[in-house]
């Protein structure tokens, strides 16, 4: 998303704003990757503090709420969890005691996701456009050896075999 080349940043392709990181495997908390901020309101760089999930949900909520009803609007709303590095704040890790180590953390991450898509689909129903929304949930690839399952499908994330590159679809 503009990380390599400032002509594929997401105001240079059509979007009006932007509001996240440019790259992946951005640390949750502190923002940063490699040790420099990745983290960015349009082509700016941000010092929002917080949990990235929270802070993808928290700016999807207010620019829903923004909208008038007037126009059509579209939101694309790319959460990066749960992905490395593994991270999820105390709240989210404690509804998980029977579980340990990179599965409790993912659990937890998935918890605050569907945290996070639940109050985006509340802030739809207040302002009343649910009935005319499309809603449209997926993930960018297949799983990965260590989190998540591919079910009976060959390979994982990284591979073009089915498990790497087939994902739920829900519309």
């Amino acid at each position: 998303v503009g990380h390599s080349s400032p002509e594929f940043h997401p105001l240079n392709r059509g979007f009006t704003s932007f509001y996240g990181a440019y790259n992946g495997n951005v640390d949750y908390f502190t923002h940063m990757r490699d040790g420099q901020l990745d983290w960015h309101e349009d082509f700016s760089p941000s010092r929002d503090q917080g949990y990235a999930t929270d802070l993808f949900t928290q700016r999807a909520v207010a620019f829903v709420e923004a909208q008038d009803g007037e126009e059509p609007f579209f939101l694309y709303l790319a959460y990066t969890a749960p992905h490395t590095p593994l991270q999820a704040p105390p709240e989210y890790l404690n509804r998980y005691p029977y579980l340990s180590g990179r599965a409790r953390t993912y659990a937890a991450m998935v918890s605050a996701l569907d945290d996070g898509i639940g109050q985006v689909l509340d802030a739809l129903d207040r302002k009343g456009f649910s009935d005319n929304t499309l809603v449209w949930f997926m993930s960018d690839n297949g799983a990965t050896q260590q989190d998540g399952s591919k079910g009976p499908l060959r390979d994982y994330k990284g591979s073009l075999f089915e498990g790497g590159v087939r994902v739920p679809s829900v519309v």
